[in-house]
């Protein structure tokens, strides 16, 4: 499965691209990030890929299968919805959006393409988180 990472910053390099470059079936084809610097700097970091500064290239790649959205919150989604819309599955990272109506209408392209939509909410599977709402719970 070819990706595409759109947002080259901390979080996409801390956890998104080493988690897809550990999967033997995933190969992320685009780097993409508006400050051009950061595209080049993540494919000579990581050592393949192509560097772009406009995600609408990426989403008119027919390759692209998939997209992680690590841009700044203001764009979240926008630019999910637009690869929703593009055929493409999206893990976004949190917050989904920064208004209710912006994150119903992320959901409304999702189920209008039939495309996964993610959000990277991971802190509902930690243990100690849980184990605070628990306690929050009980009082």
């Amino acid at each position: 499965m070819k990706v595409a990472i759109i947002g080259c910053g901390s979080i996409a390099v801390s956890q998104h691209i080493p988690a897809y470059m550990n999967h033997p079936k995933v190969e992320i084809k685009y780097f993409c990030d508006a400050r051009k610097e950061a595209a080049e700097k993540a494919v000579k970091q990581f050592g393949y890929g192509i560097a772009v500064t406009d995600y609408r290239e990426v989403l008119a790649d027919p390759e692209v299968e998939a997209v992680s959205v690590c841009t700044s919150n203001k764009t979240h989604s926008d630019i999910s919805i637009a690869a929703l819309k593009a055929g493409k599955h999206v893990l976004c990272e949190k917050p989904a959006a920064r208004t209710y109506e912006e994150a119903l209408a992320m959901q409304k392209a999702q189920h209008e393409t039939g495309k996964i939509l993610n959000i990277g909410v991971v802190n509902r599977f930690n243990t100690n988180v849980n184990k605070l709402k628990e306690l929050i719970d009980q009082g």
